[in-house]
């Protein structure tokens, strides 16, 4: 089960079994938090121009690029994957309000998104009234 984290949004994926983190254990931030995040799924980066993006990536830093689900644009590295959003013809999920630069996290967790999703509910509430 993976948990993505775009603005207020939450959605589940499947993992297949695939390990990015070579074999260590998931990391626990707090003891008291509720959360099991086991390791990153991918990075998603919303950008003005697929074509410069996938050239600079690709030819300065060597990633390579995948072309997925019909014309969907993604960038490898070794175990890790940056899926690609062009501004304006963004794919769901996505962030609240994709703006060039940005990016998001799909993270891969066992723990029920019920869970993940009351923990977050009450740790903004109570992080946004403290400033």
């Amino acid at each position: 089960m993976a948990l993505r984290v775009c603005s207020t949004f939450l959605r589940s994926y499947s993992t297949h079994g695939k390990s990015v983190l070579g074999g260590l254990s998931s990391v626990r931030f707090k003891s008291s938090c509720p959360m099991n995040i086991s390791h990153l799924d991918h990075l998603v980066l919303t950008v003005r121009d697929l074509n410069r993006t996938t050239h600079f990536y690709s030819k300065v830093l060597g990633m390579e690029v995948i072309t997925f689900k019909g014309d969907r644009k993604a960038l490898s590295f070794r175990e890790q994957k940056l899926n690609l959003h062009q501004t304006g013809k963004e794919f769901e999920p996505k962030a609240k309000t994709p703006t060039p630069g940005s990016a998001d996290l799909c993270l891969i967790t066992k723990t029920p998104l019920t869970t993940v999703a009351a923990h977050l509910e009450v740790t903004y509430t109570v992080s946004f009234t403290e400033f």
